[in-house]
C-alpha cells in the first residue's frame, strides 16, 4: 500500500533520510521545491513542508492561472523573457542617517497589476484580496512554481531533472511591471529618493508636498492603491557595492542587505531598449508601460 507521510521541513531529517536510502541501495526520487521537499519511494512518499497553506491559496492560484491563460495578453507574455530586478537605491547617497523618512507602499501590488492589465477577472481579484497578506504572494507566486528532481538508483544519483512552470513568465512580468512603476516614482522624487524595495519606496522627510502629491497622482493614474507612512531611526550605508538599510516602522525593526542596484542599471537599460526594438511591432510590449 502506497503511503504519504507529512513532516516539518528540516535539513537534518531530510539529509538523514536520503543517506539511509542511499546506504540501503533503494531507488527513489528526491524533489526540492520552494516550500516543500518530497522523497518518493516505491512504497510511499514523505513530504517535508516549510509552511502549510490553506486550500484557499491553491484555489486562488488556480483561478489566476486560468484567467491569465485565457487572455491574449497572457498568451503573449509567456512567450517572452522578463526582468526580475525589483529594487533600486540612490545613485548619489553613500551614507545617510535620519530620525525620520517617508514611505509609500503599494497595496496588493501583484494582484492589482494582474487586474489593471486585464489578466484576471473582478471575481478572481476579489478572491485574492480576501486572502491574508502573507497568502497572496504565494498564491500568485505559484505561477512560477519550480522544483528539481534527483533520481537515485542503487545508491547513486543517475538523473537531475529541473522543472519550471509554463506560466513562470506571467509572474516575472508582474515583477517587471511593478519595477517599472517604482522606477517612475524614483524619477518623480529626484534627489529626495533613497531606495525602493519591491512595492515600497522610501524618501527624505524634507521632500516637498508637490513631489509627494505627484507620486500619489501617478499611482492613482495607474490604478494602484497605497499607504503613506513615516519610518523612524533610519540608516543607509553603501560600501564596496553593498547596501545596508535599517529602520523602525511602527513597533517593528526592519533591515535590508542587498547589492548596489546601480551596478545593474546599465545592463537593465540595454535589455529594455533591446526588448522595445524587438517587440515594437508586436501586439504586446513587455517593457515599460
Amino acid at each position: 500500500m502506497f503511503k504519504v507521510n507529512s513532516f516539518p521541513r528540516s535539513k537534518q531529517i531530510i539529509d538523514a533520510q536520503v543517506k539511509n536510502l542511499i546506504e540501503l541501495g533503494w531507488d527513489f526520487v528526491l524533489q526540492h521545491g520552494t516550500y516543500t521537499t518530497k522523497i518518493v519511494k516505491p512504497v510511499g512518499k514523505m513530504v517535508f513542508s516549510t509552511i502549510k497553506f490553506r486550500n484557499k491559496v491553491f484555489v486562488a492560484a488556480s483561478m489566476v492561472k486560468r484567467d491569465a491563460l485565457a487572455t491574449e495578453l497572457g498568451q503573449q507574455i509567456i512567450k517572452h523573457k522578463h526582468l526580475k530586478m525589483n529594487y533600486a537605491n540612490s545613485e548619489t547617497l553613500k551614507n545617510y542617517k535620519a530620525d525620520r523618512v517617508l514611505n509609500i507602499d503599494i497595496k496588493g501590488a501583484y494582484a492589482t497589476c494582474l487586474f489593471v492589465h486585464g489578466l484576471i477577472t473582478q471575481n478572481t481579484y476579489d478572491y485574492l484580496c480576501g486572502l491574508k497578506k502573507d497568502e497572496r504572494l504565494p498564491a500568485i507566486g505559484l505561477l512560477a512554481k519550480s522544483h528539481i528532481k534527483y533520481h537515485y538508483s542503487q545508491g547513486k544519483c543517475v538523473k537531475v531533472e529541473p522543472y519550471r512552470s509554463e506560466t513562470s513568465e506571467l509572474f516575472f512580468f508582474l515583477i517587471q511591471q511593478i519595477d517599472c512603476v517604482m522606477r517612475e516614482v524614483k524619477w518623480i522624487l529626484g534627489d529626495d529618493f533613497i531606495y525602493y524595495w519591491v512595492d515600497g519606496v522610501f524618501f527624505k522627510e524634507t521632500t516637498s508636498q508637490k513631489k509627494v502629491d505627484a507620486v500619489m497622482e501617478y499611482l492613482d493614474s495607474q490604478g494602484y492603491n497605497f499607504t503613506y507612512e513615516m519610518c523612524d531611526n533610519f540608516t543607509f550605508n553603501k560600501k564596496n557595492g553593498q547596501c545596508k538599510i535599517s529602520l523602525e516602522k511602527g513597533d517593528m525593526r526592519k533591515e535590508w542587505n542587498f547589492r548596489d542596484s546601480n551596478a545593474e542599471d546599465g545592463l537593465i537599460k540595454n535589455y529594455l531598449y533591446a526588448q522595445s526594438q524587438k517587440h515594437s511591432h508586436s501586439v504586446v510590449s513587455t517593457g515599460i508601460v
